[in-house]
């Protein structure tokens, strides 16, 4: 199908929120929404999905917390060598976004 158009991540974005308003909190949403929103879409249910956890929550996240522009690249770094963790399977990621130094980070951090 190829990249996600302007348009396309506009739609998500609305069946997403239409769904759940909270869904940045709270990440609560079905099978069957998602299905939903892909049909419109014509998309395959995988790319959609990916879509939203890889980029657009993500950047929304950031966005509220201030930090959209802020490469995190070198705070993580500093921080795994501060506790000693040499292998990404150390990192408890979910605790780890919830650190201030990584305000609005996901667990993907990408």
């Amino acid at each position: 199908h190829g990249p996600f158009t302007v348009a396309e991540d506009e739609l998500i974005l609305r069946e997403v929120f239409a769904v759940n308003k909270n869904i940045l909190v709270d990440r609560n949403i079905t099978a069957e929404n998602w299905k939903d929103i892909c049909e419109k879409l014509q998309r395959k249910y995988k790319s959609v999905h990916e879509r939203w956890t890889s980029k657009l929550e993500p950047m929304l996240k950031r966005y509220h917390a201030g930090t959209l522009n802020d490469d995190v690249r070198e705070v993580l770094i500093n921080h795994l060598v501060k506790n000693k963790l040499n292998y990404s399977q150390e990192v408890d990621w979910k605790e780890l976004t919830k650190l201030p130094k990584f305000a609005g980070t996901t667990q993907l951090i990408k």
